[in-house]
């Protein structure tokens, strides 16, 4: 547990607002078919789901998991020995500094470099690509870089760079 004399830079971002278009299309595609097939009581398809079916497809599909996208938020957390990245309650990653091969700025394009927002893997690069169009790449012994994109790119270069120093020096 992490307590709050430890840290040293936090962040916590959203998906861009203009996203979640993405993630209201279902929630009108099934509210629209559950209002066709249970209030105007028309059946769609050849073979149609049950009332109960569309009414629990609507929930999950058209409301719930839309609903968790929407509020989904990432969290960075850097303190003297570790800097943890997550998406709670589905993804956490804690990265030791002194694993750490480098670290630098980078300008990002999500949409080319990475294929969108969210915990995406180019094939080279793992990334958190949530808000800027900057960043900073990590690149970790084990041969993998991570890129993290920020507003706040800089702060994030310059905590994790001072602590990173600090740990390689202590070691030797």
């Amino acid at each position: 547990m992490i307590t709050d004399h430890e840290i040293i830079y936090t962040e916590t971002q959203q998906l861009p607002k203009w996203t979640w278009i993405f993630f209201l299309l279902p929630t009108f595609l099934f509210s629209g078919i559950a209002y066709v097939q249970i209030v105007l009581d028309r059946e769609i398809g050849n073979q149609p789901m049950s009332d109960t079916g569309v009414i629990i497809m609507t929930l999950l599909f058209g409301f719930l998991i839309p609903g968790l996208l929407v509020c989904m938020k990432a969290r960075i957390v850097i303190t003297k020995h570790e800097m943890i990245i997550s998406i709670l309650p589905i993804y956490k990653k804690s990265i030791i500094l002194e694993s750490i091969t480098y670290i630098k700025q980078i300008g990002i394009k999500p949409i080319q470099e990475f294929g969108g927002w969210g915990i995406r893997w180019n094939g080279k690069k793992q990334g958190l690509i949530m808000q800027g169009d900057e960043g900073v790449e990590i690149g970790i012994s084990n041969g993998k870089s991570l890129v993290i994109s920020s507003r706040n790119a800089e702060k994030i270069y310059n905590a994790l760079n001072e602590n990173w120093k600090l740990n390689r020096h202590s070691k030797k």
